[in-house]
């Protein structure tokens, strides 16, 4: 608790920060509280910049709009109809994720055999992504060779309607690819859409795996406390520098009445101090004639 009040504002600050990115991603997950037993969900943005996380008793598209208000710029997320409020947002575009269509294709594989078609479609456009090597790079490769695999995929789809029942796996792939379509491949025209929404899946994954070795919060105040201390240290996690470090550091400027930065900008210090530190080291080597 004491802790907690040291830190208090930098939640905030990251969360600040965040909104400041080309991009955020945007996820949720079921967490219950115990007591009294209430169904719950623990929301998350992020992008490089950080995590932050938000607990609530609703999947309600409220929170979205609560988490998001005021951030304009792309958005990844899944299919929810939660998040259908987002295209009707003038700053904001909203992209879906591909991995989720990838998924559903990979279900459907082993009971049709056809839909391995359509994963090496996809895979074909994940491995065009890792060519480019900035965004002007990724925006030429996009354009110049993505789209005719995308459009390779669309006709792919068209030339199965009618072969498999609705209610079957590669059915419910396909449905859920050409009614998502057009926010599917927003990411052709702008490089600042990621092709996934798998960096808001991995935000989640330290709650879910909490989840697998605790059965909830025992109150709302625990779940507001646990969403303090996952922002913190997934944001350090994602910046690569110790969460405990960052909080015995941080925790004792504000002791001193410092200013308190985010992980992100910590980080930077950290990678500032290391350069400068090797430039003081370095010998100093001779000229030659």
């Amino acid at each position: 608790e004491h802790l907690m009040k040291l830190l208090e504002e930098i939640p905030a600050i990251i969360r600040s920060e965040i909104h400041a990115g080309r991009h955020i991603h945007i996820d949720e997950s079921p967490m219950d509280i115990l007591n009294p037993k209430t169904k719950g969900y623990v929301w998350s943005i992020s992008n490089q910049m950080g995590a932050y996380y938000q607990y609530e008793t609703t999947r309600s598209g409220r929170v979205a709009r609560e988490m998001l208000s005021g951030y304009t710029g792309v958005i990844m997320a899944d299919a929810y109809s939660g998040y259908e409020f987002l295209e009707k947002e003038a700053q904001v575009t909203l992209a879906l994720c591909l991995s989720h269509v990838r998924r559903n294709f990979y279900d459907a594989r082993e009971s049709y055999p056809k839909a391995e078609e359509m994963l090496d479609l996809i895979e074909e456009l994940y491995r065009l992504e890792h060519t480019a090597a900035d965004f002007v790079q990724l925006r030429k490769v996009r354009l110049e060779e993505s789209k005719p695999i995308v459009e390779r995929m669309q006709q792919w789809m068209l030339g199965q309607s009618g072969r498999y029942l609705v209610n079957s796996t590669i059915g419910k792939a396909i449905s859920y690819a050409t009614d998502n379509w057009d926010r599917l491949i927003r990411f052709l025209d702008n490089p600042d859409i990621p092709i996934d929404n798998n960096a808001g899946g991995r935000s989640q994954r330290r709650p879910v795996m909490g989840r697998n070795n605790f059965l909830g919060f025992r109150t709302i105040n625990g779940a507001d406390t646990a969403m303090f201390f996952y922002t913190i240290i997934a944001s350090c996690k994602l910046i690569g520098i110790s969460p405990k470090g960052y909080m015995a550091t941080m925790a004792m400027r504000a002791l001193k009445g410092e200013k308190l930065i985010s992980p992100y900008k910590f980080g930077l210090e950290i990678e500032a101090s290391i350069k400068e530190r090797l430039a003081l080291e370095m010998p100093q080597m001779p000229f030659s004639n």
